[in-house]
């Protein structure tokens, strides 16, 4: 009689050693992904959780004791110096949670807190750490509302969040330059009781005045 394939398979499995059944173990791309960050930050007491965005190579991580969002970015040199639109976000991002600047103790509470940051000359990464939103992002958010059954309190309320952030950065002199859903993200906030708006992504953010004018076009096509 033919002998059964399962069996055969399992009695293959068996004649492993312990090193070769942990060879075959298929390891996933976001596991992967987390593993390459995690072999960065490790030395700078950052553990990273999981993927949040593959795609943009945004995770969960952990450092000191504290949630935290781990964005990796390539940057270049220039003249010598580094000067590449992430070290740039992470100067802006920084700027605007100074303490001196708002008089709070967790920063303004419209705009993503900056946390720390790293430079890899040997990979050319720049590795930004900033405050974890557990809600998400307003786009993801609109997705969902229908659903979730979302009042015009909570969206008005929203509406004056992102008015309050965006004037709190024209104020100290911050153009954000690529405002839309996707950069715009929730969090809960225990002081206020309530889920808070705040403004993220300031990689094409530039320090302005006044005076200042740029014709470019930045941010995403409309």
């Amino acid at each position: 009689p033919s002998k059964d394939l399962s069996s055969s398979q399992s009695e293959s499995r068996d004649c492993l050693t312990p090193f070769e059944r942990v060879s075959r173990v298929v390891v996933t791309p976001e596991q992967t992904a987390v593993n390459n960050i995690q072999a960065l930050v490790s030395k700078h007491a950052v553990r990273v959780i999981k993927p949040i965005d593959l795609e943009k190579e945004v995770f969960m991580g952990v450092m000191h004791g504290m949630n935290v969002a781990i964005k990796k970015q390539a940057f270049r040199k220039v003249n010598g110096s580094f000067k590449h639109w992430s070290v740039r976000e992470a100067n802006i991002l920084r700027m605007a949670s100074e303490k001196d600047v708002y008089q709070h103790d967790r920063g303004f509470p419209h705009i993503v807190s900056f946390v720390n940051h790293f430079k890899f000359e040997m990979g050319n990464i720049h590795i930004l750490v900033m405050e974890y939103c557990e809600f998400g992002t307003l786009l993801e958010f609109a997705s969902s509302a229908k659903d979730i059954g979302i009042g015009s309190d909570v969206i008005f309320q929203f509406a004056l969040d992102l008015a309050l952030g965006v004037e709190f950065l024209h104020r100290i002199g911050i153009a954000h330059r690529d405002l839309k859903l996707e950069n715009v993200f929730l969090t809960g906030d225990a002081c206020r009781g309530r889920v808070v708006l705040k403004i993220g992504d300031f990689g094409y953010s530039i320090m302005t005045s006044e005076r200042s004018f740029n014709r470019e076009s930045m941010g995403a096509p409309a």
